[in-house]
């Protein structure tokens, strides 16, 4: 069976700690197993912290982060997630 988003790329921006991790974590699995590639950003690279213990790599910041790049952008709610992203002028530029 052919993977209908294969080839596609997606960005998931998450707070470094407090993202909601069933935010990130479900359409993740589901957008992978549809062929996705799901690349995670944040505030700055390594490790970001889920309310729920999940721990993710961020890939890189969203600084340098391409919203050309990639064919859809996901923002990750969770408490840390009105903290850190909403004022953020970096995510403000991605979404953008």
């Amino acid at each position: 069976m052919e993977k209908r988003l294969k080839g596609k790329r997606v960005l998931a921006i998450a707070a470094p700690v407090g993202f909601r991790d069933e935010e990130l974590q479900q359409p993740r699995q589901i957008l992978e197993s549809e062929g996705a590639e799901v690349k995670v950003a944040s505030l700055m690279q390594g490790i970001c912290l889920g309310m729920l213990g999940t721990r993710v790599k961020a890939e890189f910041t969203m600084e340098q982060a391409r919203a050309y790049d990639f064919d859809a952008v996901i923002v990750v709610g969770g408490a840390g997630s009105p903290d850190c992203l909403w004022d953020s002028a970096e995510l403000h530029h991605v979404l953008r």
